[in-house]
């Protein structure tokens, strides 16, 4: 997974609150646990919550003892240097906690090529899978794999295939595709580029369109208009046309 800063939507924020709160039913329990057993993003997204959730409650027991003290008479000038001792390793403690906090609310709402990235971008909806005894058996689990959701097991499937036909237009988009999904952008940025610079591949625009958005993600708005004009798809030219607003 890649190394950068993690997007925490509502809906995620709001499922991880009730399984740290233990709201969840038993059958969203269990499909929340799988998920944490098997996706290190969602282990990162968890911490970064539990995280947020310890410094929010002690901003709250920080005001609540503020509001206990304040009717209090004040101390004598003996005590005053102890006092002001806590207060500052109190304060300091407490803007810890509050920058941490807005550093990670701050990447909980996705900046501007983030959005337009999770507007435009739709998973390949793959191929059918024939499951039959030829030799594309293996192809056609892994494309179970992938359709499921199980990025990592398809990718067990079709790197081997990939390894023996590194020029094969099919392997290298949807192994393109499993990167994608899991976030590995350099890779399938990589891959894509390949099957651009193929010989007449039916994934071509498809390839262009990816690799357009792969680019927003990254900041690179004008790397990015030359792959969606070519990948002719309808909805580039909006697109276009946005990226083009936010150069400006």
């Amino acid at each position: 997974m890649l190394n950068e800063q993690v997007n925490i939507y509502p809906e995620e924020y709001s499922a991880m609150e009730d399984y740290l709160d233990g709201k969840l039913s038993s059958d969203d329990l269990l499909a929340f646990e799988k998920r944490l057993n098997e996706d290190s993003l969602w282990q990162e997204k968890l911490q970064q919550v539990e995280i947020l959730r310890v410094g929010i409650e002690r901003a709250a027991m920080k005001s609540r003892m503020e509001a206990y003290h304040k009717d209090m008479p004040a101390p004598k000038t003996s005590q005053r240097f102890l006092n002001s001792t806590w207060v500052w390793t109190a304060a300091a403690s407490l803007f810890i906690v509050i920058t941490a906090g807005m550093a990670f609310w701050s990447g909980w709402f996705d900046s501007s090529s983030d959005r337009l990235f999770t507007a435009y971008y739709s998973k390949d909806p793959g191929l059918t899978s024939m499951m039959s005894d030829s030799e594309d058996y293996e192809f056609d689990r892994g494309m179970v794999d992938y359709k499921s959701g199980e990025y990592a097991k398809s990718l067990e499937f079709w790197k081997p295939l990939l390894d023996q036909s590194p020029q094969n237009d099919t392997l290298l988009y949807f192994v393109a595709m499993d990167y994608l999904q899991i976030g590995e952008m350099e890779e399938a940025k990589l891959l894509l580029e390949q099957v651009i610079k193929g010989d007449g591949s039916q994934f071509t625009q498809d390839a262009n369109w990816y690799s357009g958005l792969i680019l927003i993600k990254e900041v690179k708005y004008e790397a990015a208009i030359p792959y969606l004009k070519a990948s002719d798809r309808a909805e580039a030219k909006e697109l276009i046309f946005q990226l083009q607003e936010m150069d400006e």
